[in-house]
């Protein structure tokens, strides 16, 4: 072939033999993952409907001699060829021309590499609890093949330059399994993102749920009596109480604190938020009042979840300044 790309003519003996060529190769798409299928055309100048095309390793330096079958499954079709993948990894394309055998076999020049990505059927657990650093298996095919896995934490879509790409750690990886250590801030529902061979991210499935987290809380008032063992607080004074954990969001969850040890009763007293937060919180800033002496304790309802009672901690209040009409003042959005 010369140099501007047309056929070249050689002279054995006293005839002319002119060498077929491929021009342009089209791999639709240009990358996919185990199990996929490629569609691969070729066009060029002596081709031959009996013309074989099959994907060769770019490492083996014999690679146009050996076909390689174990990764692909090649078909020639009226428009081309189709091919579909069975490992991971990025391949040339060899082409052998059937009716010139005195042009050897080989890569063709110029021709993108099919590239294919390790795929994920599975992740265990799929649900992990916002903030807390959690190994998860992925199963799949060829993992090791993985260079990067992250979240993206501010919504949908895999963009590997996103400042909210969170990448995960990658650990004990074997063909089919995958060790992959990491945290997600934010509750909600993301993709995991992954990158292999063609340097493309893509959503691997299924995708990870966050969940929201009280790990504890803190409670504060003034004049409250501190003990060695234990805090005594003052009926009809505001208290104010401080949540930590993970994910929590004063718009969509509910606080409040009851006497006794049963979140669904009818008395109980609702939490106020001080300066509801925004983002990735941590803590919550609340306050109340409990109305009468007693054991309070806390409860809370992620979303439209179960009234779910914080048993670990529990407030004392004593009687403080009584008022004649005793009532329960209900506040915030969530008052019923």
């Amino acid at each position: 072939v010369a140099a501007n790309g047309s056929p070249s003519v050689t002279r054995v003996g006293q005839r002319l033999v002119v060498s077929p060529v491929v021009t342009n190769v089209v791999v639709d798409p240009a990358s996919t993952t185990v199990g996929e299928q490629f569609n691969i055309s070729v066009s060029g100048v002596g081709l031959s409907a009996s013309d074989t095309l099959y994907a060769c390793n770019h490492s083996d330096p014999n690679a146009h001699l050996r076909p390689n079958t174990t990764a692909f499954t090649i078909r020639k079709t009226s428009a081309g060829w189709t091919a579909l993948t069975k490992m991971a990894g990025s391949f040339d394309i060899c082409y052998s021309y059937s009716r010139t055998p005195s042009f050897a076999p080989g890569p063709i020049a110029g021709a993108p590499q099919i590239l294919v990505d390790p795929p994920v059927f599975a992740a265990s657990p799929s649900t992990i609890e916002a903030g807390v650093e959690t190994a998860v298996t992925l199963s799949g095919i060829d993992l090791p093949r993985l260079t990067r896995v992250f979240v993206n934490i501010n919504g949908t879509g895999c963009d590997a330059a996103s400042p909210f790409a969170i990448d995960w750690a990658t650990t004990n990886a074997t063909r089919s399994a995958l060790v992959v250590v990491g945290s997600v801030p934010r509750r909600g529902v993301f993709e995991l993102c992954l990158i292999g061979d063609s340097g493309v991210p893509y959503a691997g499935l299924p995708s990870i749920t966050v969940v929201p987290r009280l790990s504890s809380f803190t409670a504060t008032q003034t004049g409250a009596i501190i003990g060695a063992n234990r805090t005594e607080f003052y009926s009809n004074f505001p208290i104010a109480v401080t949540l930590q954990g993970g994910g929590l969001d004063y718009e969509l969850d509910t606080f409040f604190v009851v006497r006794g040890a049963v979140c669904e009763v009818i008395e109980r007293t609702p939490v106020t938020s001080v300066a509801p937060p925004q983002g990735a919180v941590t803590s919550l800033a609340l306050s109340f009042r409990a109305p009468t002496e007693g054991t309070y304790r806390l409860c809370y309802r992620f979303g439209s979840g179960a009234a779910t009672l914080f048993a670990s901690q529990q407030l004392e209040v004593i009687n403080g300044l009584m008022y004649a009409n005793a009532t329960i003042s209900l506040r915030g959005p969530y008052a019923t």
